[in-house]
């Protein structure tokens, strides 16, 4: 654990991936580990959820700060299969939320909300989308009704940016600003991509930043928003 305003670092032991006669090893190149971090301030405790994904299996073990151990969470069955869209989990209101990856029209796809003062999930189902394109706000957390459309705009009118059939597909919303401002990574092109977007106007781009290859190297693109903060964890 790792906070980069004030370089205050934390070594946690490793969780014991096992699930009954399973074990996780780096061998494994099909097993997906879902995770998220988060602060219980009821107990004023900091929580690590990770959840491997083994297929068939799948199972919460969280991590407390203040306990300084792992346990295993009983949770009800989740579909396998890389069944959301990413692996890091977003932290607000206390619980850690992932959104299902199923098919819009065929099932509702809900968000996974896993509760860290309870230990235990619940689905939050989303606003009736019908693009990809629209981003919403949950005016009142929980609350299904209190969803509201902040704005749309469709990918084509940005063709200098989702150059390609994949960007198009492979895109994740980073951060949104109250003036309208998005971050979208493009997973493909190893890009950030600054939006300006305004009500009954067309988008378009302001800002973009892309991650320098290196031959013969391979490595992973993420990015994530945070919030400067100097607390420090305890010992």
């Amino acid at each position: 654990m790792w906070n980069p305003s004030t370089g205050f670092f934390r070594n946690i032991p490793c969780p014991n991936f096992q699930i009954g006669m399973i074990n996780w090893t780096d061998e494994e190149d099909e097993i997906g580990v879902y995770y998220g971090f988060g602060q219980v301030s009821a107990s004023d405790d900091y929580k690590l959820v990770v959840i491997p994904n083994l297929g068939v299996f799948m199972e919460v073990q969280v991590f407390s700060v203040k306990a300084n151990c792992w346990k295993v969470v009983k949770a009800p069955y989740l579909t396998p299969y890389h069944p959301w869209s990413e692996e890091l989990g977003t932290y607000s209101n206390g619980a850690i939320h992932w959104v299902s990856n199923r098919e819009p029209g065929i099932f509702e796809p809900p968000v996974y909300a896993f509760d860290l003062a309870n230990e235990e999930f619940r689905e939050m189902p989303l606003p009736d989308a019908k693009k990809y394109t629209v981003f919403w706000v949950m005016k009142e957390y929980g609350l299904p009704e209190s969803w509201v459309k902040l704005f749309g705009f469709n990918i084509h009118d940005l063709p200098d940016v989702f150059n390609s059939f994949f960007s198009r597909l492979f895109w994740d919303p980073i951060f949104i600003a109250e003036d309208g401002t998005v971050v979208i990574k493009l997973r493909t092109q190893r890009e950030l991509i600054w939006i300006k977007c305004r009500k009954e106007e067309k988008p378009f781009c302001t800002d973009r930043y892309r991650l320098e290859e290196v031959p013969e190297h391979q490595y992973a693109f993420y990015a994530i928003w945070y919030d400067e903060t100097l607390v420090s964890i305890p010992e």
